[in-house]
């Protein structure tokens, strides 16, 4: 008997945990779903990673698609199909009047009689061979439908990716009700538990899982991540050095770069930019890592930094200092 009641403690302490992580994935929908934690775009039988910015307000966060605050949003898609950076990619944000909410689809906006009028956001059909970018300021909240239409390389038939998405979603009530749902949840579940004097491992199962689902359980942060091999250029020496160990993926996070001279004295007034990508595959870096801070002794913050992929990437910085420009060039395995 007493066997019995351990399964069901752990069976309802799980049932807990599942109730939280559905809640999770289910901000994707549409054309858009979450794959191995990257938000991807179908279009066909092609595919792209898909991100979303609000740099003014929120930096560097990503979103895979609804919104939190109308502002100037970045829709960016990172190819996973070499085919894309031949396919000429249409872009469209229209208001949802197809009365279908999150369930709309490609056949529901097919049926709007006029879809101009419905068009906050229009970009035309345009061959991008390295990443697809779009740009649009938003002025009201509401529900907005995007739709990313793109040529099959066979056929030549168009072939169509639609989600749904919310903007202004941080001025409302926006996810605080699921808050407090899985909240009473875990409440009652406690209260179950504790009557049948199984409180104790089931309930610290319960309080991690809504810890880690509400994002209080950060990752770890390395106090002193080990730099990368430092790269003579010139008159300089160069270090690179991730901030967080093991260098994270799909994930913005943040650099520290060290430029002194040979003979160790910190250089305070260089002019940094960066860049990169996959030489093997043929892409730049996902995002636009830059210099945001001089740290001092010679230290430089750069911020927007993401890999979205296994395999071996470069990150090249051009540093400028008293009218001459070197290159130093780091490999990077991940």
């Amino acid at each position: 008997m007493r066997s019995s009641v351990t399964r069901k403690t752990v069976w309802r302490a799980c049932l807990s945990l599942a109730l939280l992580w559905p809640g999770q994935l289910a901000w994707s929908h549409g054309g858009v779903y979450l794959e191995e934690d990257i938000c991807v775009i179908q279009i066909g039988y092609l595919k792209a990673h898909f991100t979303v910015f609000q740099p003014q307000t929120r930096r560097y966060q990503e979103y895979c698609e609804d919104l939190p605050d109308v502002t100037e949003s970045v829709f960016v898609l990172d190819y996973a199909h070499d085919e894309l950076s031949r396919t000429p990619l249409e872009f469209r944000i229209i208001r949802d009047v197809t009365g279908q909410g999150r369930f709309a689809r490609w056949r529901d906006v097919a049926k709007i009689d006029d879809l101009d009028a419905a068009t906050v956001f229009f970009k035309p059909a345009n061959v991008e061979p390295d990443v697809f970018m779009s740009l649009h300021e938003f002025d009201t909240p509401g529900d907005y439908i995007g739709i990313v239409t793109a040529t099959e390389p066979n056929s030549g038939e168009l072939i169509h990716a639609v989600f749904p998405f919310e903007v202004g979603f941080a001025v409302g009530l926006g996810y605080w009700p699921l808050v407090v749902l899985v909240l009473i949840l875990l409440q009652a579940n406690y209260w179950w538990l504790r009557r049948r004097g199984a409180a104790g491992p089931a309930a610290a199962i319960a309080v991690i899982a809504w810890l880690t689902a509400a994002g209080a359980v950060q990752p770890v942060r390395a106090e002193s991540a080990a730099p990368l091999p430092s790269q003579q250029v010139g008159s300089l020496n160069v270090t690179l050095q991730p901030e967080v160990v093991p260098i994270p993926m799909n994930r913005m996070h943040r650099w520290t770069v060290r430029v002194t001279r040979l003979q160790g004295e910190p250089v305070a007034d260089a002019v940094i930019t960066v860049a990169g990508g996959m030489p093997s595959h043929d892409h730049g870096l996902p995002t636009s890592p830059s210099v945001t801070h001089y740290l001092g002794d010679g230290e430089y913050l750069i911020e927007g930094m993401k890999f979205h992929m296994r395999g071996s990437w470069e990150v090249s910085l051009t540093i400028t200092q008293r009218g001459t420009t070197q290159v130093a060039t780091f490999q990077i395995a991940l």
